[in-house]
């Protein structure tokens, strides 16, 4: 897993080395937080390893199948 990386991410926003998101502010120019692939897939990676070690096969047709 790794925390949000893009040029727009929030630096340091929990700590130091620790990036956030933001919504971005149209008043002062500043952008919202760019989304990547490289994130979106660490995110799902981490999720889904924990439910496959569980034994759990993954399915879209549950919703809970991390709580299970």
């Amino acid at each position: 897993m790794h925390r949000i990386d893009t040029s727009t991410a929030q630096k340091d926003k929990f700590g130091a080395g620790k990036n956030g998101f933001t919504g971005g502010n149209p008043q002062t120019g500043e952008l919202p937080t760019a989304l990547n692939a490289e994130f979106f897939d660490s995110v799902q990676e981490e999720i889904a390893s924990i439910i496959e070690e569980a034994g759990i096969t993954l399915s879209s047709a549950s919703n809970n199948q991390l709580l299970a």
